[in-house]
């Protein structure tokens, strides 16, 4: 029902066009519509993807059903989810990789040792950098206020996802509530700063597409998800144009409360009524030339 309730509202103008089988796939004037099952499976950092796409008698049988609906329908169909709910991309992990270089920062600006910090958090020593999630919030709340995500260590390449199409970074976006980036100490200031830009255009379409399935947006019609399909994909070609490369991989992020207030519907999945922060998910990328770098 979110596929088709999507493919009608990016195709209102073609409502009266009866949509035809062609082989494995749908057509609707003009247009070709082919069918795939993306599954998205948990990993540390990267979930990994995987498509099949259907055949020809599951086409059928899938235009068969649609028809069906429509039938039943007195106008483009309509569904309230947006997005197909998954579940580990729907509330914090059990435990999250903590940054032990700026933790023993803390400890020894503390005078204490990095083992009595832990401890006095509610951690577990024996766990070294895999700690609950609830210590990283405690860690946050009373060493990083301002900034609840410093301690949260980010991948290394390997463990990473090399984004050389946009398939799996089309699956996330619409899952994920921000963007972070960071980059290899070889890429030039130029790059940088072109670099960054072209993030903060990205953020900028995702918080649009937060805030219209949310309803913040006064908007005459609703917007189709299609409208954001090819945001990934202009920044990989962005980046290629300029010989760099990205790696994607999936973070816990923490908000605080009080910087949401201007973003209605934004990212609020509060973790606890007495937390300062809101939980979400970032998609984090890390950028390097096209030979490499750390």
């Amino acid at each position: 029902m979110i596929c088709w309730s999507q493919l009608d509202l990016a195709d209102e103008e073609e409502q009266g066009v009866e949509i035809t089988l062609n082989g494995d796939s749908w057509r609707r004037g003009e247009a070709r519509y082919v069918w795939e099952l993306h599954v998205l499976k948990p990993g540390t950092f990267v979930p990994s993807l995987h498509i099949h796409r259907l055949d020809a008698e599951d086409v059928q049988r899938l235009l068969r059903r649609y028809r069906t609906a429509k039938h039943h329908s007195s106008g483009p169909l309509r569904h309230h989810e947006v997005n197909k709910h998954i579940e580990y991309l729907s509330g914090p992990a059990e435990t999250c990789r903590v940054d032990m270089d700026r933790l023993a920062q803390v400890a020894q600006g503390a005078g204490v040792t990095l083992a009595q910090l832990i401890s006095d958090l509610g951690g577990e020593v024996e766990a070294g950098e895999l700690q609950r999630f609830g210590f990283v919030m405690s860690l946050a709340q009373r060493y990083s206020p301002s900034n609840p995500n410093r301690f949260i260590a980010g991948p290394m390449p390997h463990e990473m996802s090399r984004a050389d199409d946009d398939t799996l970074l089309r699956a996330l976006l619409p899952r994920v509530d921000t963007v972070r980036f960071r980059f290899a100490s070889n890429i030039s200031q130029e790059d940088r700063q072109d670099v960054r830009d072209a993030m903060n255009e990205l953020l900028e379409s995702l918080q649009m597409r937060k805030m219209s399935q949310a309803g913040a947006l006064s908007l005459e019609h609703s917007t189709p998800q299609l409208v954001y399909a090819s945001d990934g994909e202009s920044l990989r070609l962005h980046l290629q144009e300029r010989g760099l490369v990205m790696y994607a991989a999936v973070l816990p992020h923490l908000f605080r409360i009080k910087d949401l207030e201007a973003q209605l519907g934004a990212i609020p999945i509060p973790v606890e009524d007495i937390s300062p922060f809101a939980f979400g998910h970032a998609l984090f990328l890390h950028v390097e030339t096209e030979q490499g770098g750390l």
